[in-house]
């Protein structure tokens, strides 16, 4: 009786262990998938509280939760078996969207900078109807820019893994839709929410040490968006440019003796450098289509 307890209890032990090292590779093997994405989710972050702006402070959070909502249902239902269909049955047709997405990151960074140029003007968002009508349209532009950069990261993410067993891959793709949410969504919250906080430390608190900080908040805060949109585009740009060159190598393989030089500062000048040249050629082709009135 004893000796039968004491062998479950070593089936038991065995399997303990069994489900930690599994769960210690599928943990490992998302950090360095989140890394892989990171660029994509700065964008994200950096992108969504535009959507936000000329709302009631009272809707900020409702708005958010229903975006955060709607983007967890895109990545886990539509896009995450999407995806790991696709890498199944076709695998080789994961680089070509990767493509794809690589050239929409690209026309949007180099949107981005033919506005900082003042070479092209900011598309707004404005409801000449009514604040709930207004509310609505920034919802759905919310959750159409999410789904796209979803699908860029989730097939990044895949892409990264698609050697793994298929269970492996969706418990990746899993824990990566449900952090990437939670990040993105609660650093979106903070954003939006910290010049609340700040007009609060200014006008509720006597402390003069936590009103200074409120003024510090509130002259900070725009700059921080500034810094953080010019990180997200730059990210952009350098994620389009690797997943064109690597496509490129893929399809087909150049010789880059010629590129030495940068390649003795790593390859982080070449992805830039393809991503910056490709971006502007492909915004100002989109824009010359516009002319022709082709577009």
């Amino acid at each position: 009786m004893s000796s039968g307890i004491l062998l479950l209890l070593d089936d038991v032990i065995a399997l303990t262990q069994n489900v930690s090292i599994y769960s210690s590779k599928i943990a490992s093997s998302s950090v360095l998938t989140f890394k892989k994405v990171s660029g994509v989710v700065i964008d994200d972050i950096a992108v969504t509280p535009k959507y936000l702006s000329e709302i009631s402070p009272s809707r900020e959070i409702p708005i958010i939760l229903k975006i955060l909502k709607f983007s967890l249902i895109n990545k886990i239902l539509f896009i995450l078996p999407t995806i790991l269909l696709l890498s199944y049955f076709i695998p080789q047709v994961i680089l070509p969207i990767l493509v794809l997405g690589a050239f929409y990151l690209l026309f949007e960074g180099g949107e981005k900078i033919l506005e900082w140029l003042g070479t092209h003007k900011e598309k707004k968002l404005q409801s000449k109807i009514g604040d709930l009508d207004n509310e609505n349209k920034k919802i759905k532009g919310a959750i159409k820019t999410d789904f796209v950069l979803s699908a860029e990261i989730m097939s990044i993410a895949s892409n990264e893994n698609i050697n793994l067993p298929i269970f492996d891959q969706f418990s990746i793709l899993l824990l990566i839709s449900i952090l990437l949410t939670i990040v993105v969504y609660g650093l979106v919250l903070l954003i939006v929410r910290s010049d609340d906080f700040a007009i609060h430390l200014i006008e509720k608190q006597r402390n003069i040490i936590l009103n200074k900080l409120g003024f510090y908040l509130i002259k900070i805060i725009p700059y921080l968006l500034k810094i953080l949109s010019v990180v997200g585009t730059f990210a952009m740009i350098f994620i389009g440019g690797e997943i064109i060159f690597n496509a490129i190598q893929y399809y087909l393989p150049l010789n880059l003796d010629g590129l030495n030089l940068f390649f003795k500062f790593g390859t982080i000048p070449i992805y830039l450098c393809v991503g910056l040249v490709l971006s502007i050629l492909i915004n100002f082709f989109y824009l010359l289509l516009r002319r022709l009135n082709l577009f």
